[in-house]
């Protein structure tokens, strides 16, 4: 009795062992959010560029001595065109001032030397609360940036049950790649400029304009919701002391949203942070109704703008590169025109309407 006891005991543990074994296989050769991937040519789902990213620049802290930061829509900076400095997109989904201050402050802790930061702002930077990337695989932060151990995430990254939605997703990304369809999350560039390369998207829609103005994808906006005005404002704050007391140059702007997604948002929450801000540092503002954000051509959704886009922005700042820029697209705002510029982009609004 006591050999049979014995005997279903240890079946059943190799039973719970070898299923243990196969979910970890599994997830590392799939490697859903290549967090252990060395060549991202065969990832086909987005990595989770947040983790990558940071870990990558602390191995490397003398690579790099300039960074953009921001969400996704930043990966349209193309660093490649700054000058003065070693850039490097930091580009993450959904990035937000929280992380961009702690990983600020880790990057200066492990001997990273920082000359310029450029931050890029966007309408959900005070809605989505920070906390709630702790329990998104694609959004999860890099351990140590929080005091947590890499090694316990790895085993918790190994161990875990894939989702099935993004287990269907990776499957339909392998069955497009298959048939020669090009998956933007195979041109990462991490090891050099940060920055996901957009090429074949665009030449896609400069072969035909005007079908892809007129997709039907445009009339779905991007949105967001909640209220963190209050502290995003403090966490801007923090960075521009920061930046101050560590001789850091910084730019902030905020991005051109795309008229769908901006008309749709809340407004007033809006204009209230954009006045918050100006308080604490003069900006760029991109957003708003223009003859850039009005028109599809310029974006590849309703919440990403084209890398042309980005080059207008870098001209608008710096002057460079050399590219035409409509003269409404872009405004420096300061805490004495803020007002003027609020009430301006208030009547663009009443007339587009």
């Amino acid at each position: 009795m006591i050999r049979k006891s014995r005997k279903w005991c240890y079946f059943v543990l190799g039973v719970i062992f070898l299923a243990i074994f196969l979910v970890v296989l599994v997830n590392y050769l799939v490697d859903t959010y290549g967090i252990f991937r060395i060549n991202f040519r065969n990832q086909v789902v987005e990595p989770n560029q947040h983790f990558i990213k940071v870990r990558y620049i602390v191995s490397n802290p003398d690579k790099f001595d300039s960074f953009v930061f921001g969400s996704s829509r930043v990966n349209s900076i193309d660093v490649g065109k700054l000058k003065n400095g070693k850039w490097y997109n930091m580009t993450y989904s959904e990035g937000l001032p929280a992380e961009h201050l702690r990983h600020l402050r880790f990057f200066k802790e492990r001997g990273v030397k920082i000359k310029n930061v450029m931050i890029g702002l966007d309408d959900f930077s005070y809605k989505v609360d920070p906390k709630t990337h702790f329990d998104q695989m694609l959004r999860q932060p890099y351990p140590p940036t929080i005091g947590e151990s890499a090694i316990h995430y790895y085993i918790r990254y190994l161990i875990r049950f894939p989702d099935k939605k993004v287990l269907k997703s990776t499957l339909q990304a392998y069955i497009d790649r298959k048939k020669g369809i090009k998956t933007y999350f195979d041109h990462y560039d991490f090891y050099n400029t940060g920055r996901g390369r957009t090429e074949f998207l665009d030449e896609k829609i400069e072969k035909e304009p005007e079908k892809h103005r007129k997709d039907p994808k445009f009339k779905k906006p991007s949105l967001f919701r909640g209220d963190r005005i209050k502290e995003t404002i403090e966490e801007i704050k923090q960075i521009v002391h920061f930046c101050r007391d560590n001789k850091i140059n910084l730019v902030i702007f905020i991005n051109p949203h795309h008229h769908v997604t901006y008309i749709n948002s809340n407004l007033n929450q809006f204009f209230y942070f954009k006045r918050e801000l100006a308080k604490i540092i003069d900006y760029y503002d991109f957003s708003g109704l223009n003859s850039i954000t009005t028109d599809n051509y310029y974006y590849y959704e309703t919440s990403h703008y084209r890398t042309i886009v980005g080059d207008m922005i870098l001209n608008r700042i710096f002057g460079y590169p050399e590219i035409k820029v409509p003269s409404d697209f872009g405004v420096k705002v300061t805490k004495d025109n803020v007002d003027e510029h609020i009430e301006k982009q208030r009547k663009e609004v009443k007339d587009y309407l």
